[in-house]
């Protein structure tokens, strides 16, 4: 933590030189985007080690001898149960994600209060947005 401070306020220090007109945080966004693309690798190869170990033991389990194979098994039980887990959550977030289109542009619907009407807004940074007027 006392690491993430020193990181998060300079990359929020330029801010503080756009104080007069309005910031521009593109570059927040391709930090973001280049982050996103080092964790879903580093997901992908969490997912693929924890299956090598899964079969791993199961070999352990096959040439193991009759004094061994208890602790072949409860290893290869705990492999089962992480990849089971690992999943669960993946499947989860999947879920979460489609559930609230995150990561989709925002193609969500607006709704705008009674008396008002919705409308297209490109802003100065080439973001459109809706608004309701």
């Amino acid at each position: 933590m006392k690491k993430f401070i020193p990181f998060a306020s300079a990359l929020a220090l330029p801010a503080l030189a756009f104080a007069q007109t309005r910031p521009d945080f593109t570059y927040l966004e391709s930090t973001f985007n280049a982050g996103k693309g080092v964790l879903s690798g580093a997901i992908n190869v969490i997912m693929i080690l924890a299956f090598v170990y899964f079969l791993w033991t199961v070999i352990q389990f096959i040439r193991a001898e009759a004094g061994k194979k208890a602790d072949a098994r409860t290893n290869m039980i705990y492999a089962i149960i992480g990849l089971f887990v690992m999943t669960s959550v993946w499947g989860i977030v999947g879920i979460l994600r489609q559930t609230t289109q995150a990561g989709q542009g925002g193609q969500g619907t607006i709704t705008c209060p009674p008396g008002t009407t919705a409308q297209q807004v490109t802003g100065a940074n080439g973001l459109r947005t809706v608004v309701c007027y």
